[in-house]
């Protein structure tokens, strides 16, 4: 007798049902929270979700803000007291063969514009990495890829040649 495949009926359905009413509960969890802003943003830093604590707390009620971009919640006062921001070398190493890492270098710059901020990548060893980061848009980029180490009398020929790009 030839083996028959199992019938799983209605088994793929209703699992997928139980994770969709979990996922409701939760969501209406997060929304009914008073004491605590919760929110997310998505990729370009847009509000997608708002629960009642960020409404007690920032002042906004959910149709206002959902769709808004997150530096509404900053004025100028509020923001932070500087005009550039740097990539630390650990995240820049992995630029092309780790994808956290270069997510977040990417995202980091596109935050930091979004914010008016400069940004200088520390850690460009390679020309890969050079590369890599002037596509994301990165202002800047420093380290063993355009010059090794100088003495402070050494530098203005550096700068006189045509080996900086």
């Amino acid at each position: 007798m030839p083996m028959q495949p199992p019938d799983f009926g209605e088994a793929p359905r209703r699992s997928q049902e139980i994770l969709s009413e979990s996922e409701e509960r939760f969501r209406l969890l997060v929304e009914g929270v008073k004491d605590y802003a919760i929110f997310m943003l998505d990729v370009e830093g847009y509000v997608s979700t708002w629960n009642l604590g960020a409404q007690r707390i920032k002042g906004y009620e959910a149709k206002e803000i959902i769709g808004e971009h997150f530096s509404i919640f900053y004025t100028a006062e509020e923001r932070l007291p500087a005009d550039s921001l740097k990539i630390d070398r650990s995240f820049v190493k992995g630029l092309g063969e780790d994808v956290e890492d270069t997510a977040i270098v990417h995202m980091v710059i596109e935050l930091a514009h979004t914010l008016g901020l400069e940004v200088i990548a520390e850690g460009a060893e390679a020309e890969e990495q050079a590369q890599q980061l002037k596509e994301m848009g990165c202002d800047m980029a420093q380290d063993f890829y355009f010059s090794r180490s100088l003495p402070p009398e050494e530098i203005p020929a550096l700068f006189s040649s045509d080996t900086l790009t």
